[in-house]
């Protein structure tokens, strides 16, 4: 099983819509690059937004390689941004509470060690009858 997995044959809805992600995209890099006073920068980008979404739109059967392509370019960009936000998530916000946590001496997993202890079985009663299962509303 791959970490991704690309779908190598999009429905035409998908087919469409990335035709107009891909003029929205260098749109919006060519804005950039304008606002930042690149101008020349920033008509070549719109430029060739503009030719890749005629083309993309005038012949149907070069969609889906130009499809495919661009999803294994951009295919390890989003894998390595995926695991930064995770790890910045995990050891930004879920580490700090673990240790603030453990500071103050909380253990809501009951994980301490209890010498005395026969046994960390934790009974359980699971209440009324199996009918309510299937009253899940």
């Amino acid at each position: 099983m791959a970490a991704f997995e690309i779908r190598t044959s999009p429905r035409s809805t998908e087919l469409r819509w990335f035709g107009v992600v891909i003029a929205a995209f260098f749109g919006l890099l060519g804005g950039l690059f304008w606002w930042h006073e690149a101008v020349v920068v920033a008509r070549v980008l719109w430029g060739v937004g503009l030719g890749v979404a005629a083309l993309y739109y005038a012949l149907p059967p070069l969609r889906l390689p130009l499809y495919l392509v661009w999803m294994h370019a951009v295919a390890p960009i989003g894998w390595v941004v995926t695991h930064l936000v995770l790890a910045l998530i995990f050891y930004g916000l879920i580490t700090p509470m673990g240790a603030i946590m453990r500071l103050f001496g909380r253990d809501r997993l009951h994980q301490s060690f209890d010498a005395s202890a026969e046994s960390y079985w934790t009974a359980h009663d699971p209440g009324g009858d199996t009918a309510r299962y299937f009253r899940q509303t």
